[in-house]
């Protein structure tokens, strides 16, 4: 029922994903999250088309990520390959610039030992380096570029040494 396109219905999961967001601002919330709510119930929210539900479940991930152990759990669920396919379905125009920011700032998170080679060669596989190098031109963002400039540093540096 929290999925469904009633507009009430949107509310309340927007309502929910800003609670867990604020949660997951400390280590016991994060694990708490990870534990009761689950990451797979998380990622769930991913695949709607609602924008603003979009930019705090990228926040929340954000978040999530920051805890090695946590880490972990995300990347269990292929957190990374579900960031990466959404980095190219980006439309500039279209969506707002700070969804792009908490989209690359989980990805940016997510990007930390013990998995940097298995993202970068995601990141390169999935398009996700031309993606990102694309918004980063069209968007014209200083937070955008930043954050780009700080992926594509650690990718580089740690795929191709």
């Amino acid at each position: 029922q929290l999925l469904s396109d009633n507009g009430f219905n949107l509310f309340i999961q927007r309502q929910l994903l800003l609670a867990l967001a604020n949660i997951a601002t400390t280590k016991n919330g994060i694990r708490m999250i990870v534990q009761e709510v689950g990451i797979q119930f998380l990622l769930n929210f991913t695949r709607t088309d609602d924008l603003v539900t979009l930019e705090e479940i990228y926040r929340l991930i954000g978040n999530i990520a920051l805890d090695a152990s946590a880490r972990i759990n995300l990347m269990n669920e292929h957190t990374s390959r579900i960031l990466c396919q959404k980095i190219s379905w980006i439309k500039p125009l279209r969506v707002p610039v700070s969804l792009t920011i908490e989209l690359l700032v989980a990805l940016k998170n997510l990007l930390a030992p013990p998995y940097l080679d298995t993202i970068g060669v995601e990141l390169l596989q999935m398009g996700a380096i031309h993606s990102i190098t694309k918004l980063v031109v069209q968007l014209n963002d200083k937070d955008v570029t930043d954050i780009s400039l700080q992926i594509l540093g650690v990718t580089g540096l740690h795929t191709f040494g």
